[in-house]
């Protein structure tokens, strides 16, 4: 499993940085393939074979079965509500789901791995034959590119060894996580940049989390990838001398890291074979501070795992009709909700549209709201309350280091904010300050905060006619400049006006009132 690492706030890891900025990785003469194995842990509350829960940061050793442990003549137990997560992201990366699959032991000799094997799906996986659709919007220059999905199957995690630089050296093991239900994908490949690859790695996830079947994660550990990376010459046969340079690269943290990686790859490999070297087939890491991948061991055949059929595990077998009705209740997927918000009623801008998504049950949040705003008489509606949700409220958040799923702001309070800023009672100044007020816990209506902070609307075009002149008085060098042509310094005179007013004055009243006093 991997560090937790620095979130940054909503609007920020939706759209203030871009995850990827994709360079030209080789020349024309050559091509880059890439693969992505990637490996997610299933949202279920109990194992893959035995009933002890799914705990963490539990005291180590406290949340582990007798079959866990690998205590012998104990049995394994399938939980059904893995499987059921596992087939609803298989039908969400569009795949078949085999009426009948296999269970394979994958041996192998570790301290976190008490039977010696782990339990996976090697050669009959429960989905295979899937594809999804990567598109320019996601990232990629191409306007489309179809990754396809070779199989998904599931399988146990292992435990978690730490070692201690002690003297002599000691081994910590926990078996806490051991036998925790793990989904893996894993890709044809069909991608041929870092850019494609990240946009692919990020499509996956957004689909895991869709549909339920894994919170993915990547900085605290819920999905991690490993990337297969070759490249050939133009003209060469690739299904050929492809595979026999290719190279796997584990354990990425971040959609980020393995567009990286991919780049670093395929450069390492083009000079390498450039100056009339080989590529071996190997396993590699990768350096984020150098932006280099380096050798970890040579690579290993399938063969070296002994893959067996498991003798106490039946084949699984899923009928036509349980697959009918998951598809059936399946949750709206990423890109039919991102082209819905894009088109009328909603017409969203797309990185309001992607801000929204980001954030688990933000979209619902934005739809409640924007009913409530429309019932009070809001106009513009959909962009309006995203704008307000995405840019005031979110903004917000950020800086009181509140993530969205704790926001104290109701739906009901966001929705009559709208309307008060729609219908004029107040300026989206004032309304700023709302917000604010709202973040900080003020769970009142929003009629209540307005008149309890006195934000209400100055609508007394005498009483602003007195501030807009009281301003001109105590600023002649201003008015000066804007009588002499220099029109730009009028935007420095509303300011004042606004604060005279604490933003309770309408920008435009008082543009107008200007205007009128400059002759413009």
């Amino acid at each position: 499993m991997f560090e937790p690492r620095r979130k940054l706030n909503p609007v920020s890891r939706a759209y203030g940085r871009r995850w990827w900025s994709s360079t030209t990785i080789v020349a024309a003469q050559w091509k880059t393939t890439v693969g992505l194995e990637i490996h997610a842990r299933i949202s279920s509350p109990r194992k893959l074979f035995s009933p002890a829960p799914i705990v963490f940061a539990a005291v180590p050793n406290t949340a582990v079965d007798l079959f866990d442990a690998a205590i012998p003549g104990t049995q394994p137990r399938l939980n059904p509500h893995a499987v059921l997560l596992g087939v609803r992201a298989a039908l969400a990366f569009n795949c078949t789901v085999n009426s009948k699959s296999t269970w394979d032991r994958k041996h192998y000799f570790y301290p976190d791995q008490p039977a010696g094997y782990q339990i996976t799906q090697h050669y009959q996986p429960f989905a295979v034959d899937g594809k999804l659709r990567i598109l320019k919007r996601d990232g990629i220059e191409e306007e489309e590119v179809e990754v396809g999905i070779k199989q998904v199957q599931l399988e146990q995690d292992t435990g978690k060894t730490t070692y201690l630089p002690t003297t002599p050296p000691k081994t910590l093991v926990d078996l806490n996580r051991t036998g925790s239900p793990l989904i893996e994908i894993v890709t044809t490949p069909s991608m041929t940049s870092a850019a494609a690859a990240g946009a692919a790695l990020k499509k996956i996830q957004s689909l895991i989390r869709a549909v339920g079947a894994s919170d993915a994660d990547m900085e605290e550990g819920g999905m991690r990838c490993d990337v297969n990376v070759s490249v050939t010459r133009e003209g060469e046969n690739e299904r050929v001398v492809g595979p026999k340079r290719r190279c796997e690269i584990k354990n990425m943290a971040s959609v980020k890291a393995v567009a990286a990686a991919v780049e670093a790859e395929a450069k390492r490999q083009i000079a390498l074979l450039e100056s009339g070297g080989e590529v071996a087939n190997e396993t590699r890491g990768f350096d984020q501070l150098k932006g280099e991948t380096f050798r970890l061991r040579g690579k290993e055949g399938s063969v070296d795992y002994r893959y067996m059929p498991d003798p106490d595990l039946p084949p699984l077998l899923i009928g036509k009709e349980f697959v009918s009705k998951t598809f059936a209740t399946q949750p709206e997927l990423p890109d039919a909700r991102l082209d819905r918000l894009l088109t009328p009623p909603h017409s969203l801008p797309l990185k309001d549209a992607r801000a929204l998504m980001a954030e688990a049950g933000a979209v619902e949040y934005y739809e409640t709201a924007r009913e409530i705003a429309a019932k009070a008489g809001s106009k513009k509606k959909g962009k309006t309350t995203a704008n307000w949700i995405v840019h005031e409220l979110f903004g917000q958040l950020g800086v009181a280091e509140i993530s969205v799923q704790e926001n104290p702001v109701t739906v009901q309070q966001i929705g009559d904010l709208v309307s008060a800023v729609e219908k004029g009672d107040i300026t989206g100044t004032a309304g700023k300050q709302i917000v604010e007020h709202m973040v900080g816990g003020d769970c009142r209506d929003v009629a209540e905060i307005i008149k309890s902070y006195g934000l209400g609307a100055l609508s007394d075009a005498g009483a602003l006619a007195g501030i807009v002149d009281k301003v001109m008085e105590n600023y002649p060098k201003q008015v000066e400049q804007v009588r002499n042509g220099e029109v730009k310094v009028i935007k420095f005179l509303l300011g004042q006006v606004m604060r005279e007013t604490r933003g309770k004055a309408k920008a435009d009243e008082i543009e107008k009132m200007l205007n009128e006093r400059f002759g413009l």
